[in-house]
């Protein structure tokens, strides 16, 4: 018998002259065969680990059988809504329950948690206090939410950066009323005033108000009228000069009709450019292009920018998203699940109804876009505001005390 000796050479001393360390190399077949083995088992264990885990060719993972759903992947079960029991993100939280959850892999619908609010500011808060690094809370929102975290609203803890966009029903309000927009030298010297009927100078109107600072006028708000009924009655008595209708008011009638003894005009529709594709709607000029109309030259500016984004907030009746720190593989499948969501008959029927485009899965992206203005565009806003709200404090509806 034999004994082989281990024969150790070393790495050679590069030709740049520069010294590294000297590495062993083990040259016998008995190490050699060792090591071959050790590799073969490690390459061997990352092939089944692939195998598990193939690649995906549209992108997507495939929507798991409810036996094989993880613990992880069915971690978010619970939808937190804003607005109100009657309001649109209501609507919306209890005909996506089922096919979000079911095809997210959580195998059952997700638990709604209704929040007190209008504007869904506390759902906002609770949302982002309370999801931990388990992710399982989603939530669903109305449009007036990102504009209270525009406007600066005191109540807002919640950052909308941190959030991932997966669902959104966007529809286009729209703005009626009678006055003069044309230009003079007197007009130049004193903008001519304009008298908006909103709930409140900072509340779901505003888009308006900075559509009329945009066209050179002097907005005058005048609150107390929350109802578009009670705002449309105002517009007919003489009381307010222009009025901001929501999607669901006009619904699938003319607006001819509800404008009927008002003496008033349909002006533009809310929704910035490219930002909703309502049929329905596209006889109405977006303000971009009736500004254009109006004075011959598009809006620009950081005022422009702002108004764009409150418009955007406003014409969104629902956005759904889920934390920033979900996984890739969760925020597939939740895309996934909510692209599919919009083959449901009864989603589908809602929107038709609602005239709202849907839109799910990475298409919320651009959209979401406009509702996360810049700091430039903020400042300004806020800017604005500041300087208005002393000026309008003591508005109120005429004939009140």
């Amino acid at each position: 018998m034999t004994c082989n000796k281990q024969q150790i050479t070393e790495a050679p001393i590069p030709a740049s002259g520069r010294h590294t360390p000297r590495i062993p190399f083990i040259t016998t077949g008995a190490s050699r065969r060792a090591f071959v083995k050790g590799v073969a088992g490690f390459l061997g264990g990352s092939a089944c680990l692939s195998l598990a885990h193939p690649a995906f060719a549209d992108g997507l993972p495939p929507l798991p059988a409810a036996s094989m759903t993880s613990e992880k992947d069915a971690k978010i079960t619970t939808l937190i809504v804003g607005g109100g029991v009657d309001s649109l993100p209501s609507r919306w939280a209890s005909l996506l329950a089922a096919p979000l959850g079911l095809g997210s892999g959580a195998d059952r619908p997700l638990q709604l948690q209704q929040t007190t609010g209008r504007d869904g500011v506390t759902a906002a808060n609770i949302f982002d206090t309370q999801n931990g690094g388990d992710n399982d809370r989603s939530l669903i929102v109305p449009g007036a939410t990102l504009l209270a975290s525009m406007i600066g609203d005191p109540r807002v803890h919640f950052d909308p950066t941190r959030w991932i966009p997966i669902f959104m029903a966007i529809s286009s309000p729209i703005v009626v009323g009678h006055a003069d927009f044309h230009r003079s030298l007197r007009t130049l010297l004193k903008p001519r005033q304009v008298r908006v009927a909103v709930s409140t100078p900072d509340g779901p109107e505003l888009p308006t108000l900075l559509a009329m600072q945009l066209l050179s006028m002097a907005p005058v708000p005048v609150p107390g009228y929350a109802s578009p009924e009670s705002a449309l009655e105002a517009l007919k008595k003489g009381l307010v000069d222009i009025v901001q209708l929501p999607a669901e008011t006009i619904g699938q009638q003319p607006v001819s009709t509800l404008l009927e003894g008002t003496g008033a005009d349909v002006l533009f529709r809310l929704p910035p450019a490219n930002f909703s594709t309502s049929s329905d709607q596209n006889t109405i000029p977006d303000f971009t292009r009736w500004f254009k109309m109006q004075r011959n030259h598009l809006p620009s500016g950081a005022m422009a920018d702002a108004f764009n984004a409150t418009a955007a907030a406003i014409s969104t009746d629902a956005l759904l998203a889920m934390p920033i720190l979900s996984s890739a593989d969760q925020t597939a499948r939740w895309r996934h699940a909510a692209s599919a969501a919009l083959n449901d008959p009864a989603v589908r029927a809602e929107g038709i109804q609602m005239s709202a485009m849907l839109a799910a899965g990475t298409s919320c992206v651009p959209l979401f876009a406009q509702l996360t203005p810049d700091a430039t565009a903020l400042l300004a806003l806020r800017r604005w505001l500041a300087r208005q709200m002393p000026l309008w404090q003591g508005n109120k509806p005429p004939g009140k005390p």
